[in-house]
């Protein structure tokens, strides 16, 4: 008992520091993959820690593109024509689809 406990800690602690260490880099607003020659590109998938962070990567990559597009004309589509052609995943393409209305919402 006392064993399982320590390793759901254990786990739960590696989890945070590798959250945390990801989170130093993203917090300071910069962002993390620049391309001055096109829309920013969606960071790498194994980057994403899966555990809800408020400041995810893959929320700051709807952030990055909202930008980029922004003071176009269909702002919002190209952002959303972006997720559909460079996300595989229906989950995540859903997930960021949502979060780019909302921050255009909030704008």
């Amino acid at each position: 008992m006392i064993i399982m406990r320590f390793l759901t800690n254990f786990k739960i602690i590696s989890h945070l520091s590798l959250a945390s260490k990801f989170a130093r880099n993203l917090s300071c607003g910069t962002p993390m993959r620049s391309n001055k020659d096109g829309p920013p590109k969606p960071p790498p998938a194994d980057l994403c820690c899966m555990s809800g962070c408020v400041n995810c990567v893959w929320i700051q990559h709807a952030e990055e593109l909202l930008a980029y597009y922004k003071g176009s004309d269909g702002a919002l589509d190209k952002a959303l024509s972006a997720i559909d052609s460079e996300i595989e995943d229906e989950s995540l393409k859903s997930y960021l689809k949502m979060e780019i209305k909302f921050l255009k919402k909030k704008s």
